[in-house]
């Protein structure tokens, strides 16, 4: 059965989210919640059980997306949902931002570009994962938060490849530069533009440099 990646990954994104909303409920909402969540999970084992993916048990997001699927296959699966969620919270994060986390993010950009040229590629997608986390953490969205959280692990994983390449850490480095640039003159659409063209330039380089 030919497994659509993206379909898996954005319905585990949005049983996270019901997970954590049924938490934050009560009363009626809250039973409404946990038969919501309780009826997608149940949907979500059956399709993996047919698949052979789980063997009747929830298996990992990690599972799901690197089934049957290259390492460029699986960074554009996950660029697609990073796309959905990270231009909007440039937005909101443009708005929102504190001078201390425009430094932090600063300090993150300076952390990329020592680590490109020592070629440090544990540090560089430890410094790449800090500056998008700031973004984020930046929205201000319990929401954004939630649904983000799912995607950490394979995140580190897919930075860890790209990481490995020089070039891509450079393309970084500059595009990282051109969102911070967006975010201190707290414009939600340069943000977002900016935001955009990051990931455009992600794909570009996915499609290049990783097999």
């Amino acid at each position: 059965m030919q497994v659509n990646h993206q379909w898996f990954v954005s319905f585990a994104v949005a049983m996270s989210v019901f997970a954590s909303c049924r938490n934050c409920a009560f009363g009626r909402p809250r039973i409404l919640f946990h038969l919501l969540y309780s009826s997608l999970r149940e949907h979500l084992r059956f399709q993996l059980v047919c698949i052979n993916l789980a063997n009747g048990r929830f298996g990992s997001l990690v599972a799901l997306a690197r089934h049957d699927g290259s390492e460029r296959e699986v960074g554009l699966a996950l660029l697609e949902v990073r796309r959905m969620l990270e231009v909007g919270s440039a937005g909101l994060a443009a708005a929102r931002i504190t001078d201390d986390r425009l430094q932090a993010m600063e300090s993150a950009i300076a952390e990329l570009r020592r680590a490109d040229a020592d070629d440090d590629v544990d540090a560089a997608a430890a410094a790449d994962l800090d500056f998008h986390n700031h973004i984020i953490k930046a929205a201000s969205n319990p929401f954004v938060s939630v649904t983000f959280a799912p995607l950490r692990d394979e995140l580190v994983v897919a930075r860890r490849i790209t990481s490995s390449c020089h070039k891509v850490r450079a393309h970084a480095v500059t595009q990282h530069e051109h969102i911070l640039t967006a975010l201190r003159l707290g414009s939600p659409d340069a943000a977002q533009a900016a935001m955009r063209a990051h990931m455009d330039q992600t794909t570009n380089d996915l499609l290049e440099y990783i097999t």
